[in-house]
This record gives structure tokens, sequence and C-alpha cells, in this order.
């Protein structure tokens, strides 16, 4: 009996301590757990997304004499650019944008003690624009990641990985990535707030101001500086990736008026000196060509900008043109449907010598014999100009400025096609085809342009007159009761 009660003894001794050994083994683990309870628990968040439109910080962007930038091209087109941070209005309550309902987010569920990523969800915002995230029993905080559209963010984080992991997305600039943290949300927290998500690249739109109407724009940002960047998703740091892409930023079609908005486009800024160029390649439907500003400047991560674009015609460029139809040297203009009779201020002069009245600063035949000797350039696609019947052209024709002109002269000649180098050479000026009166009736827009020089012809009733259309160009006799246009050449 007693070596078995012995055996029994020594069997229940060695089982207390194997019980003890599994205990101690497992004290530690068991520690750990301790704050992942078996429960979990079901989060509901709204959500919003917001820009860091702090005005303290914009100074820091496009400060000084590179946020206005002015420039005026030889068609006549002057464009002033300035670009802005969008601000807040009256309270940053309006800075707080909607986030789409069924907008894909990833959310990261971070232990509190660990600082290990205990679980990886994919979510979505439901219809009544909530999110909601399955979390333990224990404290804990969540990173939630977004692309701020219907595509489910991707990630090579893993369940385990610590906070101090350096594995990094790389996004692409269409991606519209956005990011928020919570803080720790513990076991009995029940009122969670809101998920605002702050955006990790900046966005870009453009305003036209046109005050002729603008319907429709095109631009492009050329040399925007990083096509990808790595995130951080963890840190919410980025780090962009130098590799240039060019981004378009239109408007959609509409009614014509004086402002017309694009949507915005995502950017991915760069902490330093960006020469961004934008180019404005069509306006209402019309194509453009180096029409282009650029930017010297800073953008910043999260930041929302317009870039607001005044567009102009100066039609001073196109020398000396003026409104209305005048007889040759009258004082007074020719009005369409009133055929004037001599001893009216409108009916032409009918003296011998140079124009002495309205036609007295035009150029003379001479000149326009030099004119047509230094080239002369038909253009389809000109600057756009307003004919007196109140529609828009932009055919005409591009001649050298009075300082350019040669010594030579011709009293005929056929004009060549214009092209970029006269259009932007800053050496000629453009005359529109803006038609006549003839018998009190317009003729011609658009097809043929008839200018006075201050040369009477040897009899009383014509002169000499420059005349052009798409195939011919010369200085030629008309009758003093046409009405034509008036210009002069500065010595320019």
């Amino acid at each position: 009996m007693k070596k078995k009660a012995g055996n029994f003894f020594n069997v229940l001794f060695n089982s207390l301590l194997f019980a003890v050994i599994i205990l101690s083994s497992c004290h530690k683990d068991d520690l750990k757990k301790e704050n992942i309870a078996s429960g979990t628990r079901i989060l509901r968040f709204n959500v919003g997304q917001g820009f860091d439109e702090d005005t303290r910080e914009q100074n820091r962007s496009f400060s000084g004499k590179s946020d206005i930038i002015y420039q005026k091209f030889s068609d006549g087109m002057e464009i002033e650019a300035i670009i802005e941070q969008d601000k807040e209005i009256n309270s940053r309550i309006n800075t707080i944008e909607t986030v789409a309902i069924g907008t894909k987010v990833l959310a990261i569920i971070i232990d509190a003690y660990t600082n290990d990523i205990y679980s990886i969800h994919q979510l979505e915002v439901e219809s009544d624009g909530k999110l909601s995230c399955e979390v333990p029993n224990s404290t804990v905080r969540i990173i939630f990641y977004s692309y701020n559209s219907s595509e489910m963010p991707t990630t090579n984080l893993e369940i385990g990985d610590h906070i101090a992991t350096t594995k990094e997305n790389i996004e692409e600039y269409t991606k519209d990535v956005m990011r928020f943290e919570t803080q720790n949300i513990e076991p009995e927290d029940t009122n969670l707030g809101k998920v605002i998500f702050k955006h990790l690249f900046s966005r870009v739109r453009v305003c036209m101001h046109y005050d002729e109407g603008i319907s429709s724009f095109k631009t492009t940002l050329e040399n925007c500086p990083c096509a990808t960047a790595r995130v951080n998703i963890i840190k919410g740091n980025i780090y962009p990736n130098h590799t240039n892409v060019t981004i378009p930023i239109d408007s959609d079609e509409g009614i014509a008026q004086e402002v017309a908005y694009s949507s915005y486009k995502i950017i991915i800024p760069v902490e330093g000196t960006m020469p961004i160029q934008l180019n404005i390649t069509d306006i209402n439907g019309t194509s453009l060509t180096n029409k282009h500003i650029i930017f010297h400047g800073i953008l910043l991560p999260g930041h929302s900008y317009t870039i607001h674009i005044y567009v102009k015609k100066d039609t001073g460029i196109i020398e000396g043109w003026k409104p209305g139809f005048y007889q040759w040297d009258a004082k007074a203009l020719y009005e369409p449907g009133n055929i004037p009779s001599a001893g009216d201020n409108a009916f032409y002069n009918t003296g011998s010598s140079l124009a002495s009245n309205s036609c007295i600063d035009c150029p003379s035949s001479q000149d326009g014999c030099r004119m047509i000797a230094s080239g002369v350039y038909w253009d389809d696609n000109g600057p756009t100009w307003k004919g007196d019947d109140g529609n828009t052209y932009t055919s005409g024709l591009w001649v050298k400025k009075k300082s350019q002109w040669g010594n030579l002269e011709l009293e005929l000649s056929e004009p060549k096609v214009a092209t970029d180098e006269q259009r932007n050479s800053g050496d000629y000026v453009f005359l529109p085809a803006s038609g006549y009166i003839a018998d009190g009736e317009y003729e011609g827009f658009g097809e043929v342009g008839l200018y006075w020089t201050n040369t009477p012809n040897v009899d009383r009733y014509g002169a000499l007159c420059f005349m052009f259309n798409s195939y011919s160009v010369s200085i030629r006799v008309a009758h003093r009761k046409g009405g034509y246009k008036l210009w002069h050449f500065p010595n320019d």
C-alpha cells in the first residue's frame, strides 16, 4: 500500500509541477492578450472630408510677386493669372465636404498597447453617410485610408506589423489619397465623433474669366513635378517621386458667361520652388497656340487651390483699327441705311490734296506699297474681332510693323498663309477682314478688308485704298463714296 500511495503522491506532485510550469510559461502571453477581449463590437462613424485652409499658412503658398502673373501676346490676347489657396468663408464647418456614398475605405485597426496591426477591414460609406467598423472589445485606434472613390485602396501592410514598419504604398497623382487617424478608442467609448479625412495630396482647379463670354475652355498644367508618391499609411507621410507629368484641366460645355470653372484635379506637391507651366489650349472651341504662363511657388500638401485666369482681347494691337466706316476723309461716320449726300459731315472730301479730316492719320499709298513688299500673310485663325454687324470673326491679314518695313514698294501681291511665326514674333500686326459699306449696306465681313489711305486720286471722285482678301493684296483706286475702315501705324 505504501508503494501505491507513494506512486499516487508522485503522480500528483508531478502533475501539479507540470501545471505550474505550464501556467508560468503562459503568464506573459496572457498579460498581452488581456487587452484583446474575446468579443468584438461594431462602431459607426459619421464621415466627411476637408482641406487645410489655415490662413496662417497662406503666406507660404505663392507669396510675393509670383502669385500674380501678367502676359501680353502679339496677337492681342492679354492674360492675367492668380493662384489662390481656397479659403474658408464663415467657419471651418463650411470647409467640410461630404464623402460620397459607396466610397471605399481601408480600416487599419491598431492595438493601442502593443502598437501592432490587429486587423485590416475593407469598408464602404453606407447610404446614411456613415462607416461601420468591427473592432475588438479593447483599447484600439483606427487609421482610415481612401482614394475618395469607389476603388478600394490596396496595401502591403499585414496583420501583426508594428507601427514602426517602413512599408509604403506607391500612389499615382490621379488618386485623391486621404487619411484619418482616431484617438485611442476605449472599450466603453460610444460617442466617437466624426471622421474628417485629410487629403495627403493637393487639388487644383481653373477659373476662367472672359469678358466676351465663355462657355468652355481647355488648359493643361505642364511640368508638374510628380507622377507618383510613396505613402506611409501608418505615419501619414508622403515622399514625392520626381517624374514630370502633364495634367489636363478642362471645363464642361455650358452657357456662355463671364466666368467658367473646371472640376478639381489632383496634384502631388513638392516642398520647394515649382516652375509649373499652365497652357491655355482652347477657349469656346477655338484652338490656341503658344498661350502659356509659368508659376513659381510652393504648393502645400493637403491644400486646395484655384487658378484664376483673366483673358482679354486688346484690339490696340490691331494698329489703329477702329469701329465704324467712313467715306474717304469724311468728318463723320457712315451710318448703314443712311447714304450721305453732298454737304453732310458723313459725305466724302472732294479736295485734291492729302486727307485733312478722318483719314489724316491713315498711311499714304506709298506706305501701303512698302508694307505689301515687306510681306503680307492671310490668316483664317487670327485674333478674334467683333464686326460692326455684332458677330465675331478671326480672319484677316498680318502685316509688318512700320519699323520693320523695307524700302521696296509693290502695288499688288498674293498673301502667304500665316503661321505662328507671324502670330507670335512681335514684328507683325493684324488687320481684320472687316468688310465695307456699299450703297448703305454692310458687305464682306470676314472676307475682305478695305482701308483708306490718306492719298486722293487725280480726280475728285477717287482715292487710293488698301484692299485685301485671301488671294490678293493691293493698293487700288476706289470711289470715295465707299464706306471703308480707318487705320494708322505708329513708328514701333
